[in-house]
């Protein structure tokens, strides 16, 4: 596991210069480390994609759609009383009701489609080459799955929201705004 060594004879000067040498290597690998931990594309908790990589996926998707003229959804998901169970379960929270509603989301999706947590309670699918009417049948199948009552631990009740919406159907101009609208559509 050594860096460096020295042989005999030595000098002072040649130790010294070796283990600045041998710092600055660990600098520049812990300054790496560092980065690739800033730079994570997997949220660790849901094991879903980051809210960064949704942006990315979101402009990279609607681009494609734009170009062949195909439709693309995007359905939110949403823990409307996640604050007040934060409150009432602490730290634990999130593993508790982002985590099995992330598996839900994973069992109940195509192989192509892309999940991402978008925010603390919140969380993201792109359906690529999906149109309004497939939207709502993976909406309306989201919402079932998550209503299994044995999903969360016993006196868990998050309340679980499930919004879309579609291009070309809501004229947006960038993938972005096709996700702000699925937003929009959780209040309605």
């Amino acid at each position: 596991g050594a860096d460096d060594y020295v042989t005999k004879p030595y000098r002072t000067l040649e130790i010294q210069q070796r283990l600045r040498n041998v710092l600055k290597l660990k600098a520049a690998r812990d300054a790496v480390s560092e980065a690739q931990d800033h730079i994570s594309v997997v949220d660790p908790l849901t094991h879903a994609g980051t809210q960064s990589q949704l942006h990315i996926s979101l402009d990279y998707e609607f681009t494609r759609a734009v170009r062949y003229k195909h439709p693309l959804s995007c359905v939110v998901v949403r823990c409307s009383n996640y604050d007040a169970l934060v409150a009432q379960l602490g730290g634990s929270a999130p593993e508790l009701v982002l985590g099995p509603i992330a598996s839900v989301l994973k069992g109940g999706i195509r192989n192509v489609d892309h999940l991402f947590r978008a925010d603390n309670n919140e969380l993201a699918v792109l359906l690529p080459e999906t149109a309004v009417e497939g939207a709502r049948i993976v909406v309306a199948r989201l919402r079932g799955l998550l209503a299994e009552p044995a999903l969360f631990a016993v006196g868990i009740a998050p309340r679980v929201v499930v919004a879309s919406a579609s291009y070309p159907k809501v004229k947006v101009s960038d993938g972005d705004a096709l996700w702000r609208n699925a937003r929009r559509a959780l209040l309605a």
